[in-house]
């Protein structure tokens, strides 16, 4: 029997689908009492969990060899390199991100863990768009003139046709977003870290490398942020690039708050550096009431929400359903992580951890032997490289996806049934349990 754990309250039919699917996997539901507590914002996995008592986890980890759960507090506290717990082994997380993990419990302690990579795709590219609506058709200043009862006809409404949107993280959400605003008539610059010259892009209309970010800046009447927070991503943007985006430039920053000098981004807001800003994510969240964001008319925020649409709940129950599935049958899951910190390599609502510097990615269609690997087969040795020449971008709504092979570390692809891109992921050590 494979111990499964869901580390928060969860519906009951939703529980006992899970628990039907196989009956050589054992589900445990952690706080189901508290299912009652969940209203409204209660469809985020981190509100969820937060209700669960530490405790309850940490007796949860003595027998499970699975979580599905979200890394917050308690899991940091509780899964350690020092602290291991023996048999634990894989970690679903119901997030994009994973710059909470450590990568020591991956690289030295042999622990899986994977993503809902791509499944916010959808939602965000349409805030995206709503942002950029927003602002070309001046309806903050709009807004302000009804709340104050002025009937205002100074407002100067702009088209997105021929706008410039710089893109910065050409994964499953950049890629998203690319295809919406070709589809009003916008020209796409697309950065990804696997770039390493300007050309023809699949998805966008000019792929641009790491190296030419002022050039993407320059030109962009609106920059997305959509890469991951690494370490080389962290404050990409300060000063100096807010400068050179210009007065009629948007910033728009669905991904991580780190991925800004915040400061730097305050000065330039209030003195017309840039345009204006469209933030759903901050250095702090909940964004503190005495931010100065809150009191400027040039930007538009949002609560760190553009991925949670009420379908998405679903959507993310169907991910569950899917994957105790692949335990009996020591099959992969599809959004493994693994540590390396890279650049702009996938971008997945501030994604977790990608390839490392100067390594592109190689990708091989699922079902080849070698590239997929069982997060549930001893540990041996380490994972084999990867290489190859750099590849454009790929359109955002791959086929239905099929079981990955049993085999070394490495990566691969696979997609989900929403048309989602997930990124696959091996490491294997040691670990002090």
């Amino acid at each position: 029997m494979t111990q499964v754990t869901v580390t928060f309250a969860l519906e009951p039919e939703f529980a006992d689908r899970i628990r039907a699917v196989d009956p050589s996997v054992r589900v445990r539901v952690l706080n189901e009492a508290g299912l009652s507590a969940l209203e409204g914002a209660g469809r985020f996995p981190s509100q969820r969990q937060a209700l669960t008592p530490p405790a309850e986890i940490e007796a949860a980890l003595d027998d499970s060899e699975v979580l599905f759960a979200y890394w917050g507090d308690a899991l940091e506290q509780l899964v350690r390199p020092d602290a291991f717990p023996a048999s634990l082994r894989w970690v679903q997380l119901f997030t994009a991100g994973a710059e909470r993990v450590d990568p020591a419990l991956i690289r030295d302690c042999g622990l899986t863990v994977t993503t809902v990579t791509g499944m916010h795709a959808v939602p965000i590219s349409e805030f995206v768009l709503t942002y950029m609506l927003m602002f070309a058709k001046g309806w903050p200043a709009l807004l302000r003139n009804q709340l104050a009862v002025s009937y205002d006809r100074s407002v100067v409404p702009e088209d997105l046709e021929s706008k410039t949107v710089g893109i910065i993280g050409m994964g499953a959400i950049g890629a998203a977003v690319a295809t919406r605003a070709r589809a009003l008539g916008c020209r796409v610059l697309g950065m990804r870290r696997s770039f390493t010259s300007r050309g023809p892009d699949a998805v966008a209309d000019e792929a641009v490398p790491p190296a030419d970010l002022d050039y993407l800046l320059s030109e962009s009447d609106f920059v997305v942020l959509a890469a991951p927070l690494t370490e080389e991503t962290r404050d990409m943007i300060g000063a100096e690039q807010l400068r050179t985006m210009g007065p009629r430039s948007y910033l728009l920053n669905i991904a991580r708050g780190e991925l800004v000098e915040e400061q730097a981004l305050i000065e330039a807001l209030r003195e017309g550096v840039i345009g204006g800003a469209a933030l759903d994510v901050f250095h702090r969240e909940p964004l503190p009431s005495e931010s100065p964001l809150w009191q400027l008319d040039n930007v538009i925020l949002t609560p760190h929400l553009t991925g949670g649409p009420r379908r998405l709940r679903r959507a993310r129950h169907r991910h569950v359903l899917r994957q105790p599935r692949a335990l009996p049958r020591r099959r992969a899951a599809p959004q493994r992580v693994r540590p390396g910190a890279g650049l702009l390599g996938g971008c997945s609502a501030g994604s977790g951890r990608l390839r490392g510097p100067g390594r592109p990615p190689q990708a091989s269609p699922v079902g080849e032997g070698g590239t997929g690997s069982d997060p549930l087969a001893p540990r041996r040795g380490e994972g084999e490289g990867e290489g190859g020449a750099p590849r454009r971008s790929q359109p955002s709504e791959p086929p239905h996806p099929s079981p990955l092979p049993r085999g070394r570390g490495g990566r691969t692809r696979a997609s989900g049934p929403a048309g989602e891109r997930f990124a696959v992921h091996r490491a294997r050590g040691r670990c002090s349990r």
